[in-house]
């Protein structure tokens, strides 16, 4: 009876024994999911320009300020260490940040380590010693004068607002800005000048009328760098070409589009940085040729309302230099 009671005893202790192992790594899972989800949360939090500014231009205390911030973040019984590091340079811009004890034996605790990249883009800077000589080439096709669904105004309305504001961006003192525009003819409404005033009148009395003559302009444009465009390595060609229409002039479209082309084969040979931009229905506009005439950038405007927000976009891409880096932030969390 004794041997019986013996072997009842044994497997209740083993059983027991193997219910507190089963609690234990129960346990031990449901912390590190806690743990991962804390430094899920924190890392979102990081990941913050201003904070990593300020780590990057070593402004004030930002040690103390980030240490400050992490623990009123995490509970007080969570023990963190943090780093961010340059991908780009392989530099350290923030170590140390922990609460560890180096000399403590780490085993004993339950760990998380989560990890995320994240782009962090320096503030613009306007580019030093650079001279614009900016072609605004200007689609003022009969169907200028229709509004998208859903936008208020005319087409030609929301393009002469936005390349009006993109004008107001430039430097008076360096750039100069041109326009052209298309419909069945073409016309250099204003050489390159300085007189950004008069190029914004010559926008604003553009009227809609007639067919889409997109390589007469192009060739236009052309035209006014090598009559009125300066010369040097410090000076910059550009021509911005606006259109809601297929080519459809001189004689076909299938004549039209290849003009279209040769032109823009003739700006790139001249090394002019070609921006387009495609307004309207997909439907209506010829993206295919928008894409193979640009060099430097295709944008399209599903509404005329969005006009403001590309003209913007290009603007900065002349005018700024933008500098980016890719920080990867580790963060190592633990508990008992």
């Amino acid at each position: 009876m004794r041997i019986l009671e013996a072997f009842v005893a044994c497997g209740l202790i083993l059983l027991g024994h193997y219910i507190i192992c089963e609690s234990n790594i129960s346990t031990s899972m449901v912390k590190d999911v806690e743990l991962e989800a804390m430094g899920q949360n924190l890392l979102c939090i990081l990941e913050d320009q201003d904070l990593i500014l300020s780590i990057i231009e070593d402004k004030g205390d930002w040690s103390s300020s980030l240490q400050e911030l992490v623990e009123s973040i995490l509970p007080p019984d969570i023990l963190y260490n943090i780093s961010i590091v340059s991908q780009i340079s392989g530099e350290a811009l923030a170590s140390g940040i922990t609460n560890l004890d180096p000399e403590e034996d780490q085993t004993i605790y339950d760990t998380a380590s989560v990890q995320g990249l994240y782009t962090f883009s320096y503030p613009i800077i306007r580019k030093e010693d650079v001279l614009l000589d900016i072609v605004l080439v200007f689609d003022r096709s009969g169907s200028m004068d229709e509004p998208i669904p859903g936008d208020p105004h005319n087409k030609i309305y929301y393009a002469r607002e936005a390349s009006c504001n993109f004008i107001d961006k430039l430097n008076v003192t360096t750039d100069k800005v041109g326009l052209v525009s298309f419909s069945t003819t073409t016309n250099i409404d204003a050489d390159l000048t300085y007189d950004y005033d008069f190029v914004k009148l010559k926008i604003n009395n553009l009227a809609p009328s007639g067919w889409t003559n997109m390589g007469g302009g192009i060739e236009d444009a052309n035209s006014e760098f090598v009559t009125n465009g300066r010369s040097g390595d410090n000076v910059t060609w550009v021509m911005i070409l606006l259109s809601d229409g297929k080519a459809n002039r001189p004689i076909d479209e299938e004549y039209a589009r290849e003009y279209a082309l040769n032109q823009s084969q003739i700006a790139q040979e001249m090394g002019v940085w070609v921006y387009t931009i495609g307004l309207g229905g997909r439907d209506d506009i010829d993206e295919e040729l928008l894409k193979e005439v640009k060099t430097n950038g295709y944008y399209y405007a599903p509404s005329a309302q969005d006009l403001n927000e590309i003209y913007e976009a290009i603007a900065e891409d002349l005018i700024y230099e933008v500098k980016y880096d890719i920080l990867l932030i580790q963060i190592t969390l633990k508990k008992l």
